[in-house]
């Protein structure tokens, strides 16, 4: 067996070293049809270097190639790894100054990175690099302000500090291409205020360049710096709050008075802390800011309430408020009061107390409208009895009205002190005749005067009466003893 394999080897070799490497050809071109070289375009971006030193000197580019498009052969199995990563384009700016840059021819620089360079059979594109056209402006650089404007607005319960927004920076930088400056005229930032509240208060907004015609200017050569700014407001609660009057300090002239106190606002609008606020309810002018002193005519008085606020809070309109004093002439009316009227202090109920006239007149001063506006029954009067007995008195009212009212002089009347009829009390006769004496007393110190007066006349007539008949003046005498005994008689009966 194994001398019949040795023997088909060794016989015919030239043919099957034929056949053998007929057969690695024929794999060979099976091989390479399968995984034939195809051609890739690779579009790779051109990294521009030295703008700096370009701007530098006065220049900027306003319109460059950004990319080129390179060939690559490449096996079909290692297609999709070839990438642009695998290659660097580089456009050297600095080269080139001096010259004439309005447009320039700038020389690009293609190198592989090393990644897949096994893989890349041949690369298409000039390996001491192509021509691109890269157009050049002077630079310009200018200093705007930046314009804040502002849409929408904050809620109704909040309201903005009075010194209103900051904006940070109020300046920026612009540079460019000189040509395109000629249409630029304004840099905005657009602030929406409804999106402000005590929790959000700042805002980072971006910044555009407009035209004439407020159109928004879309230029990649413009550069701002910065390209935004940043808002901040102050925004607090805001409550409205009522103006309440203590009254007046001071007397007007004589013969006058203050009808009324009057403001232009009934209301205003106070900002602050809500914790601030929630401690407000209305704000109070106190006497001493309206003095009134010798007044007699209306005046007025500008306030600023601003004195009469808590800290943390302020006024978030007008912080000054007119306030007119009315003052007017006052007027005279008497009433006449009547005894049901009266309050008797420290009566006694054995006694009854009685105002000879029925009334008691009664004369107030105002203003002609209260007074005519006054009815009698709106009148109340005081009237101290306490120690009074039988007899006539003369008592002083405590007169009880409305503030609107003054009394001219305190009023007075005569009193009927009498024994009530419905009284079950006894009397002594000591206590009647101590009142009887006090009125005694009081009629004598009243008829003291009238006394004194008549009493020349009665001297006159002294020589008259000492020639009067002897007999007359016995009756006299006679009829007066008998006028006293029956006094005495009515005492005793009295007494009993």
């Amino acid at each position: 067996m194994k001398n019949k394999l040795k023997k088909m080897l060794s016989t015919n070799i030239a043919l099957k070293v034929v056949s053998l490497f007929l057969a690695f050809l024929l794999w060979l071109v099976v091989s390479n049809s399968q995984n034939a070289i195809q051609t890739k375009s690779v579009k790779v971006d051109i990294n521009y270097t030295n703008e700096e030193a370009l701007q530098d000197a006065g220049y900027i580019v306003t319109s460059r190639q950004t990319s080129i498009v390179i060939t690559v052969e490449v096996r079909k199995n290692d297609y999709y790894k070839v990438t642009a990563d695998n290659f660097v384009a580089t456009a050297d700016l600095s080269k080139h100054m001096g010259e004439d840059l309005s447009s320039q021819l700038v020389k690009v620089q293609v190198e592989t990175t090393g990644e897949e360079e096994n893989v890349i059979k041949n690369w298409n594109y000039p390996k001491d690099g192509p021509w691109i056209t890269v157009k050049m402006d002077e630079l310009q650089t200018k200093e705007m302000e930046v314009e804040l404007v502002q849409t929408g607005a904050v809620d109704n319960s909040y309201v903005l500090n009075k010194e209103g927004l900051t904006m940070e920076p109020q300046t920026v930088t612009v540079s460019g291409p000189k040509s395109e400056f000629g249409s630029l005229t304004a840099v905005k930032a657009q602030v929406d205020l409804a999106q402000f509240s005590p929790e959000n208060t700042e805002m980072t907004l971006p910044l555009a360049l407009y035209d004439a015609n407020n159109n928004v200017i879309e230029s990649e050569n413009l550069i701002l710096d910065p390209s935004q700014v940043v808002v901040r407001a102050g925004v607090k609660q805001l409550k409205e709050v009522g103006i309440t009057f203590e009254g007046v300090s001071g007397e007007p002239g004589a013969g006058y008075g203050y009808s009324q106190i009057s403001c232009d606002t009934t209301t205003i609008a106070l900002a602050g802390l809500k914790a601030s606020l929630a401690e407000i309810s209305s704000i109070t002018i106190p006497k001493d800011a309206l003095d009134i002193t010798g007044a007699t005519q209306t005046i007025e008085r500008d306030i600023d309430i601003t004195s009469y606020l808590p800290d943390g809070v302020e006024v978030y309109s007008n912080n000054v408020i007119t306030v007119e004093i009315v003052i007017e002439k006052l007027e005279t009316k008497t009433y006449q009061v009547p005894e049901s009227q009266i309050n008797w202090i420290g009566k006694l109920d054995q006694y009854g107390y009685h105002i000879a006239s029925g009334e008691v007149s009664v004369e107030l001063r105002a203003f002609e409208e209260d007074l005519d506006g006054l009815d009698v029954s709106q009148i109340q009067l005081n009237a101290d009895v306490s120690g009074l007995g039988v007899g006539t008195h003369t008592v002083v009212f405590i007169v009880n009205v409305s503030d609107a009212f003054s009394v001219v002089e305190q009023p007075t009347a005569r009193l009927q002190v009498t024994l009530s009829k419905d009284s079950n009390s006894s009397v002594s006769s000591s206590e009647i005749s101590s009142e009887k004496e006090e009125v005694d007393d009081t009629e004598n110190i009243t008829n003291s005067t009238s006394s004194s007066e008549s009493s020349s006349n009665q001297e006159q007539e002294s020589s008259k009466q000492e020639d009067l008949d002897e007999t007359k003046s016995q009756e006299s005498s006679s009829q007066d003893n008998s006028s006293r005994e029956t006094v005495s008689d009515d005492e005793n009966t009295s007494s009993k």
